[in-house]
This record gives C-alpha cells, structure tokens and sequence, in this order.
C-alpha cells in the first residue's frame, strides 16, 4: 500500500486536534450528534453525490484490507447508516461485525438498510460513544471506521479506546477525510469545499450548515502523514496509508502489537 511523506513531530499540531486543554468535548459531541441526527434520512444520497459515487468504492477497498479473519469479529465505529459494515460483511468472512455509532437516528436509517440485507443476519447495531467504547479489552478482530476520527472531541482518546478494544495482532482500517498539502490541485478542491458541497447539501438535504462543517473539518484535521503518526502514537504498528479523491481522502491500515 502506498504511503505519502514521513509522519509529522510537530507536537502543536496535534495539541489542537486532540482536544487537550480545549475544555469543550461536551459540547462538541452534543453539536455533532445533532448535526447528523439531522441529516441522517439524506446522508447515504449527500455521500454518493459529493463523491460521485467513489465512497463505496474506497469502503470496499477499505473492507480488504482490514482483512477479518475467517470467523472474526468486526466493529464498524462511527458506523452511520452502517455503509462499511455492508462492506466487511460482504468482502470477509467475518462471524459478527457491530455496527455502532452515537447516533441512533443515524442507526434507525442504518437498520432499515440492513435488515432486508443478504448480511442482516452478520450485522448487530448498537449505540457507542468512541471515546468510552463498552466494549471489553481485546475484543475485536478489527476496528474499521469512515469519516468519523476527524469528528471526535479527543482523537488521542479515541484512538486508545480502538487499541484498548483490538485483539493483539487485530487491525485498524480507518477511511478518513484529511488536510492535503498545497499543490496546483487546491484551489479546485477549496471551491468544491467551500463553495459547492454548502450548495448541494441545502438542496439535497435542507441543512447547509451541516456540509460547511465537512470542509472546514477537514481543514482543520491532519494531513495523511500527521494521521499516521498519531496513530503510531496509540501504540499500533505497521501503519500504512494509500490516498484517494487527489489526497483529500486518506486509508490508514494499522496494526496492534501481537
């Protein structure tokens, strides 16, 4: 899997994104719950459109390369209306992926999906906060996400919580929106940012606020290489990245200590 330049150690960059001394994680996840709350019965529409169609393409190649084991065990964190839990079950031989996520409006539109699904059966639904997982120590096969680690209020937290509930040897699949580096390329993907994403997301959600907030997140996120070595700095192994959509998206491939 290819990977971009060497990972950041400017700390200060990491102090911002991490939540510390930041006093707001409350807050945060309130506006962040209720942000997709709303946009939940147009979210998978929104997803197709601002990619054009390409985020379950980089959900499928995310599902490979975490790489279940046959009959393993599978969490899909931040799990949404439960796309990439779709996708493991469908590209694994997973026993049993949870699909759990924070929000249960989310997770209402998530199992309307699922359950006429050939997976229905594979793929539990629960509700989870990533930063306090209820899950015991060592008990996944896999952590999988999409979209979700640039919206937590502690990234350091969250990752912890991910290394705490894999099994040693288990991996770490993260699909993530990330800062890219200036190139010839960024005013073309600011515009799309800025510009038109508000603009589709009012017309096809009614919520523009919601899809100004996507952009800016990831502008104030980590680049693919700062990504890395936060994760490096959870204590996983291994890490590996691939980038798509001109580097605005980043696969982040992961492992914990055997």
């Amino acid at each position: 899997m290819a990977t971009d330049k060497p990972a950041s150690t400017d700390r200060s960059v990491y102090d911002h994104h991490l939540g510390r001394g930041v006093g707001l994680a409350d807050t945060h996840s309130t506006y962040i719950r209720g942000m997709f709350s709303r946009i939940a019965g147009r979210y998978d529409l929104m997803n197709r459109v601002m990619s054009f169609g390409l985020d379950q393409r980089w959900r499928r190649i995310a599902a490979l390369a975490a790489d279940v084991p046959a009959g393993g065990l599978a969490l899909d964190l931040g799990a949404g209306t439960g796309d990439l839990a779709l996708a493991i079950a469908g590209h694994s031989k997973a026993r049993t992926v949870i699909a759990a996520d924070f929000s249960i409006d989310m997770l209402r539109y998530g199992r309307e999906k699922i359950r006429p699904s050939a997976y229905g059966g594979l793929i539990h639904l629960t509700s989870a906060d990533a930063l306090a997982l209820p899950f015991g120590d060592e008990t996944f096969d896999c952590v999988a996400q999409a979209f979700m680690l640039r919206n937590l209020a502690d990234l350091a937290a969250g990752l912890a919580e991910i290394r705490r509930v894999l099994k040693p040897g288990g991996k770490l699949a993260s699909l993530e929106l990330v800062k890219r580096e200036r190139d010839l390329y960024s005013p073309l993907v600011e515009c799309w940012g800025d510009m038109v994403i508000p603009l589709l997301g009012r017309l096809v959600t009614g919520d523009a606020g919601a899809y100004r907030y996507l952009p800016a997140s990831a502008r104030r996120f980590l680049t693919a290489g700062q990504l890395a070595h936060a994760v490096q700095e959870a204590g996983l192994v291994n890490v590996r990245w691939r980038s798509f959509a001109l580097g605005s998206v980043a696969l982040h491939i992961a492992q914990k200590p055997a």
